[in-house]
């Protein structure tokens, strides 16, 4: 058998580390802090940005609406007076105003500082998942599960109007950014409508058969394009 040869240790040569140019993109992605774990108490259905500083995020979750501060992004309020799940919180554009839906049908506005329950609208028969403030800031859109739309005066605690043409539940609701009298609305009978509120005994402006069930809308800036889960040209 032959005796193993002798080998000798080598050192590894070391270089200097490799100086990396510093991109656009490297130095956007680096202003983003790490993401923050806000737990709710159930299933979160509805978020929604405020549109003025500090851009507060209202969560919809379980029995509640979660108001994060957009700055600090620690709990500012909790709006908890639903006698069943809560659906759609949402910002009116001055972050004043916070509405609501519910599982019993009542669409709540609240004082978004003090939490104090100004309005209740009591027609809606069945769950209320669409609840939306008009620019006009004097007015709420509701879409529910008894298939009807209403809008509700906020200044006299009414209802204003009712549109009827929905066949199934009512999920989803957005107003066109052009036209503050122009909605769309879609819902479980996979048909976006297009209304025009000043006119409720008209019937919709426009019906587009999705194909599927509608969850959401939202309108481009543009107001040309109206996004569903898939997309439909106006």
């Amino acid at each position: 058998m032959e005796e193993p040869a002798e080998y000798q240790k080598l050192d590894v040569k070391t270089y200097p580390a490799r100086s990396i140019r510093e991109t656009a993109e490297g130095r956007f992605w680096r202003r983003f802090k790490q993401p923050q774990v806000a737990k709710q108490f159930g299933p979160a259905t509805h978020i929604d940005f405020c549109d003025i500083y500090p851009y507060n995020c209202a969560v919809t979750a379980s029995t509640r609406v979660v108001v994060y501060n957009g700055h600090t992004r620690q709990v500012g309020r909790t709006f908890s007076r639903f006698k069943d799940t809560a659906y759609s919180g949402c910002f009116r554009s001055d972050g004043r105003l916070l509405v609501a839906g519910g599982q019993d049908g009542v669409v709540q506005i609240f004082d978004a500082n003090s939490r104090g329950l100004l309005r209740q609208f009591k027609s809606h028969k069945r769950p209320t998942h669409v609840a939306r403030f008009s620019p006009s800031k004097l007015h709420v859109l509701s879409g529910s599960d008894d298939v009807t739309v209403r809008l509700w005066d906020i200044t006299e605690g009414a209802q204003l109007s009712r549109f009827d043409g929905h066949e199934d539940y009512v999920r989803a609701g957005a107003v066109s950014p052009a036209n503050m009298e122009t909605w769309a609305t879609g819902g479980y009978d996979h048909v976006c409508k297009l209304w025009d509120v000043r006119d409720p005994k008209g019937g919709a402006m426009l019906n587009m058969d999705h194909g599927a069930p509608v969850e959401d809308l939202a309108f481009f800036p543009s107001d040309f394009w109206l996004p569903a889960p898939q997309w439909l040209h106006l």
